[in-house]
């Protein structure tokens, strides 16, 4: 005997209706469905694939450099090509109706494995796509990627056509296949701007001294101006650049777009591009008697010097002339979007890297088995899912400041539905009275005082506490309440 499906189960039922309600606001449908969420299992099943493989270390068409690297490392090569390959394809992305969206311009795995972690941080994806000129492309875009995840069915089976492939390869220089493109030489070095001198290099991804560019201890020497480049003063040539270009100049504008912002101050809570904020803190940082063709005498006299400490960065803030600090809290925000030298606010090796432990768990659940939820059964176990992130979201609602953790089962939902893009962001302006972000990055010891606290705010609503979680191991401690 089937049990009901607990999206279809009357309003009269009390015991199941609380998902028809967040807030004040009634819920009229289902903020996902079971074919996204299904999708979005597809595409984890998929990821975890690659990763196994990758960790093998077996396939011929790894170089022997790679080959002798230990699991982790090997992935986390894999991962740095696969940002590469998703920098490339972004310049390439145009808009055009999604059947034919999917035919032509649907990107390998490995892309999509980059693209998905990049929108499951959705304060940061949002804020980039206004304000990097080069998100244009995937800004109108917007909810393609589940779309099209759902449009394909089995991600990890797709096989694009001799057409499809070709395009991509005059498109992005790199072969379709991501270990093909990682073993055939086309993504054999990176290109980065000297902070002193301002010329471009070419420089290894990878290299056997431990010093290429997608390795710990990055460095090399500018073979222009002699000067040393490691990663954190690319970091802070890309915070200075920010910090100088002149928001009141229509050349600047014409060029950068809301680029000439600081990342981290055009969204907050409630408005998704607050110029008038973001433009309020760039005339805190700079008084405009630094003219905008300072970007080379500044990084000069602050960058060539090096920053001994980890806090080069926001010493920058202090002895850059003419600036003057904002209040702490807003420069760590700021600052923590510039951790990488690319030019995305998050760091997306790190985020996949974190986002792989998710997968592990999910797949660990076996919820990625294909054809796990095929039938309407085990589909109510989704569904049962999707009505206690209704619950979850209804509980972020009571409160701005709590730290609400959820269930494994209610994060899955949660990523699907920053899957939608701006339709996950209107949801929670709507129903929540804010945007939710999601920071994957929390303290260990604060996640676990957080969750106790949720499990305690969860269990006080009859209701909520009816929505137990189903099927859910218990291997880990923050698997249900």
């Amino acid at each position: 005997m089937h049990s009901p499906s607990l999206l279809s189960l009357p309003r009269e039922d009390s015991d199941r209706a609380y998902y028809c309600r967040i807030g004040k606001r009634p819920v009229p449908t289902p903020m996902v469905t079971l074919p996204q969420l299904k999708a979005h299992l597809s595409l984890l099943r998929a990821i975890q694939d690659l990763r196994t493989t990758v960790e093998e270390g077996t396939d011929e068409r790894f170089p022997e450099y790679v080959k002798s690297l230990q699991a982790p490392q090997r992935w986390i090569w894999i991962v740095g090509l696969a940002i590469e390959r998703f920098m490339k394809w972004i310049h390439t992305v145009e808009q055009t109706d999604l059947s034919a969206w999917v035919e032509d311009q649907l990107p390998p795995l490995d892309v999509l494995m980059v693209w998905h972690t990049y929108m499951l941080n959705p304060h940061w994806y949002a804020e980039d796509c206004d304000r990097l000129m080069i998100l244009r492309g995937l800004k109108n875009v917007d909810g393609y990627l589940i779309r099209s995840l759902v449009a394909v069915g089995d991600i990890g089976a797709y096989e694009p056509s001799d057409a499809h492939r070709q395009a991509w390869h005059n498109a992005c220089g790199t072969s379709w296949d991501p270990l093909n493109a990682a073993g055939d030489g086309t993504l054999e070095y990176h290109g980065v701007v000297c902070p002193q001198c301002l010329v471009i290099q070419s420089v290894p991804n990878v290299d056997g001294k431990g010093h290429g560019y997608l390795q710990n201890d990055f460095c090399i020497d500018c073979t222009y101006c002699g000067g040393l480049i490691t990663k954190e003063r690319l970091v802070v040539h890309k915070l200075v650049r920010d910090i100088v270009r002149n928001h009141r100049v229509d050349d600047e504008l014409h060029k950068h777009g809301l680029g000439v912002y600081l990342a981290g101050t055009l969204r907050t809570s409630k408005r998704a591009a607050d110029i008038s904020n973001a433009a309020s803190i760039k005339k805190r940082l700079w008084n405009l008697k630094i003219c905008s063709d300072s970007l080379a005498a500044v990084v000069h006299q602050h960058i060539r010097q090096g920053f001994p400490t980890k806090d080069s960065k926001k010493s920058v803030f202090f002895t850059v002339p003419d600036i003057s600090p904002s209040p702490p809290i807003r420069i760590n925000h700021i600052l923590s979007a510039y951790v990488s030298d690319r030019p995305f606010s998050v760091e997306l090796v790190g985020a996949i890297l974190r986002q792989g432990s998710f997968i592990h768990k999910i797949h660990q659940l076996g919820w990625t088995v294909q054809d796990r939820f095929h039938d309407e059964e085990e589909s109510v176990v989704l569904e049962h899912a999707i009505a206690r992130y209704h619950a979850f979201l209804d509980l972020l609602s009571t409160s701005t400041t709590a730290l609400f953790v959820p269930t494994l089962d209610i994060d899955l939902v949660w990523h699907t539905h920053q899957l939608l893009g701006q339709r996950y962001a209107d949801d929670c302006l709507k129903y929540v009275g804010r945007y939710i972000d999601h920071d994957d990055k929390v303290e260990e010891s604060r996640l676990a005082n957080s969750f106790d606290e949720t499990c305690r705010a969860w269990q006080a609503t009859p209701i909520r506490c009816s929505l137990h979680a189903l099927r859910v191991s218990c291997a880990d401690p923050r698997d249900r309440y």
